[in-house]
């Protein structure tokens, strides 16, 4: 949510825009074959809440315990200390608060 919130601008209203260059240019994910077989289960088995529920806006499922652990472990995946979820999280609500305050 963060790559993809900080990729993007606000447009009108505080919509997010993205377009594929960006993406292309600015988007990177972990080479999968890097996350070990143990960590793919372990983000798999904490996505599986995810799926179970309605998801919230963003500034409520941050707040739920399902999301932060589903976070932890990915970041646990791709060697990124837990400790800075908190810190990502405050960078991802930054954004969005900006983006959406353009609409108002």
């Amino acid at each position: 949510m963060f790559l993809i919130e900080a990729i993007g601008f606000g447009r009108g209203l505080g919509v997010l825009d993205t377009n594929k260059n960006k993406i292309d240019a600015g988007f990177r994910i972990p080479t999968l074959e890097l996350i070990s077989e143990a960590d793919a289960e372990r983000i798999k088995e904490a996505f599986a809440p995810l799926l179970r529920r309605q998801i919230s806006p963003v500034e409520q499922e941050l707040l739920q315990a399902d999301r932060r652990e589903l976070d932890k472990a990915t970041l646990r995946a791709i060697e990124i200390p837990e400790n800075v979820l908190d810190e990502i999280h405050s960078g991802l609500l930054t954004m969005y608060k900006i983006r959406k305050s353009v609409g108002r």
